[in-house]
């Protein structure tokens, strides 16, 4: 809001005396910087849209170190605040899904001779990022259950069945990230 925008609100009658054409300048610089200072703090709430010393700050509010890339410590952060317990399947989605994204990760249960076993394939960019998934899953899974986590395009078991031949008509990339390969022959 301009200046010339605060002096249309005023009556005409206090227009004319010249410290109340002053003011609404003076007013006007007042309110942009309160606005930049509200956008600011309205960004720094949501640690997908904080930026520079916001993370940190957030981090160390949260008993969290930062660590050298920004984007670890906003990673630490988030999986800070997504933390919830009890443990249910649900909440374990939940906290994945808000972590990672719906693609970033596989999660399966399975019995087998009375036994219950959590396999948790995340895809991630750093081994750190993989620490922080691991320790939520081990504090909030239950200790009679067997916990498996890996990352998701360590693949070698899924796709050793497969001949050389059968594996060549894939590229790399296609081999570590798409999951239907083993669905598919």
């Amino acid at each position: 809001m301009t200046g010339e925008d605060l002096k249309k609100c005023l009556p005409a009658m206090l227009t004319e005396i010249r410290e109340f054409d002053i003011l609404p300048d003076a007013m006007a610089a007042a309110l942009d910087v309160l606005q930049r200072k509200t956008e600011k703090l309205a960004s720094s709430r949501l640690i997908g849209e904080a930026q520079g010393e916001e993370v940190d700050r957030i981090a160390s509010s949260l008993g969290i170190a930062c660590l050298p890339r920004r984007e670890d410590t906003r990673f630490a952060v988030r999986s800070a605040l997504l933390e919830r317990r009890p443990y249910t399947l649900a909440e374990t989605v939940r906290y994945l899904t808000g972590l990672l994204g719906e693609d970033g990760f596989l999660l399966e249960r399975v019995l087998e001779d009375g036994d219950c076993r959590l396999n948790v394939r995340v895809a991630l960019g750093a081994r750190n990022q993989l620490d922080h998934v691991t320790r939520y899953l081990e504090n909030t899974v239950p200790l009679n259950m067997k916990l498996v986590v890996e990352l998701l395009y360590n693949r070698c078991g899924e796709l050793k069945h497969l001949t050389y031949g059968a594996l060549s008509a894939y590229t790399f990339d296609r081999l570590r990230s798409d999951r239907t390969i083993k669905e598919t022959e």
